[in-house]
C-alpha cells in the first residue's frame, strides 16, 4: 500500500488533548487511509469508515505475572472488534491461541 495515507496514534505521537483531537479529526475527515497505533487507538474511539483491523501480538499482555492478564487481554481484543470498527475484517496474530482470551474472540 504504498499510496496509503498512513497517521500513527501513541503516547509518543500523540502528546495531548490537541494532538487526539487533530488526529481523530484527520481520521474522522478521511484524511487518513492506513490507522497504526497502541492500545490507545483502541480506547473510547469510533471509526465506522475503517474495513480491516489487525493485532500484532495480541497476546503479548499474557507473557507476565498478572493474574487479570487474560481479562485485559480479551478486553482490548473486544474493544478493537467491536467498538472500533463495525463490519469489519479482523485478524490476530498471537504466540499462544490456546489462551481461553484468544478462542472467545473468535466470535468476531
Amino acid at each position: 500500500m504504498p499510496s496509503a495515507r498512513t497517521a500513527m496514534m501513541t503516547s509518543d505521537t500523540i502528546t495531548g488533548p490537541l494532538a487526539a483531537t487533530e488526529f481523530i479529526r484527520r481520521v474522522q475527515d478521511h484524511e487518513v487511509d492506513l490507522l497504526i497505533g497502541t492500545q490507545m487507538i483502541a480506547k473510547g474511539h469510533h471509526f465506522p469508515m475503517l474495513t480491516l483491523v489487525g493485532v500484532v501480538d495480541a497476546d503479548l499482555g499474557l507473557h507476565g505475572g498478572d493474574l487479570r492478564a487474560t481479562e485485559r487481554t480479551y478486553q482490548l481484543l473486544h474493544q478493537v472488534s467491536g467498538g472500533l470498527v463495525a463490519p469489519a475484517a479482523r485478524a490476530a496474530s498471537c504466540c499462544r491461541p490456546s489462551s481461553p482470551a484468544i478462542p472467545s474472540c473468535r466470535r468476531w
